[in-house]
């Protein structure tokens, strides 16, 4: 799929709060050898969201980069210690 099936699924992380609270409790929850962004696609599949974690890539930094905060590829990559309060979650939303 392309760019605008994460812009979809960030539209409706910010429009309902019950998808976004179950998003958070996957992150918290999930898999933690697995990085927060490819915990999300997952949970974004899981919810009829069907985009890659390439797709996500490219929407965080641009999304990102709109904002006037740069995420890099090592930010993405990593399973812990992540640098925004928000998380990925905050990347994809806007939040951060």
């Amino acid at each position: 799929m392309s760019e605008s099936e994460v812009e979809r699924f960030s539209r409706k992380l910010n429009t309902d709060w019950g998808l976004r609270a179950d998003a958070e409790k996957h992150q918290a929850g999930g898999n933690q050898n697995l990085t927060p962004l490819a915990r999300i696609v997952g949970f974004a599949s899981s919810h009829g969201f069907e985009f890659t974690t390439a797709e996500a890539r490219e929407f965080a930094k641009a999304k990102g980069e709109e904002l006037g905060v740069p995420v890099r590829d090592e930010d993405l990559d990593r399973t812990r210690g992540f640098p925004w309060a928000g998380g990925i979650l905050g990347i994809i939303t806007g939040d951060f």
